[in-house]
């Protein structure tokens, strides 16, 4: 049972993992997970039986302009610092701790997700446990000469990014 409990604690310990190093330039950025001067990124994700896509473009300073096509002005809600916290209808919040998203809820007609996102000590993203504390695990299969990765999966879903940068 105190091995049960310890192992527990570990693993909360490992999903809140305060002061990491990062190499973001902005919020905006960390809220993409990218490195450099991106000037716009369109991200493809495929299911075994959907696939989508959309698009964050960014201003020279790193600033998010917009989100599938929507103005982030109008779409995004930011704290004091200037993170994004939460979609103006609120079916979204994100938690952060300083330049790590730690969490992402989502709620709309019926539908719920709670992703609590676990990093490395560098400050990767290395996956996520949803609402049923089921661990998924990112494996990055390709990185850009940026260091962004441009290919990774979970095992779910499978993400492909094309990168444009300044």
């Amino acid at each position: 049972m105190k091995k049960s409990i310890i192992s527990f604690v570990f693993l909360l310990s490992a999903v809140f993992a305060f002061g990491q190093a990062t190499n973001y330039l902005t919020y905006d950025y960390a809220f993409c997970d990218l490195l450099g001067k991106v000037k716009k990124v369109t991200v493809y994700c495929e299911t075994s039986n959907d696939s989508w896509n959309f698009d964050y473009v960014f201003n020279r300073n790193g600033r998010l302009l917009s989100f599938a096509g929507q103005d982030a002005r109008e779409y995004y809600v930011r704290d004091g610092k200037g993170r994004i916290t939460s979609t103006f209808n609120d079916h979204t919040v994100w938690s952060w701790n300083d330049m790590q998203v730690v969490s992402e809820h989502f709620s709309c007609q019926g539908e719920e997700n709670m992703y609590r996102y676990t990093y490395d000590g560098n400050g990767k993203r290395t996956g996520y446990f949803d609402e049923n504390f089921m661990r998924h695990s990112y494996r990055y299969l390709e990185y850009d000469s940026h260091g962004n990765w441009i290919l990774r999966t979970d095992g779910k879903e499978k993400e492909t990014r094309v990168i444009v940068y300044f």
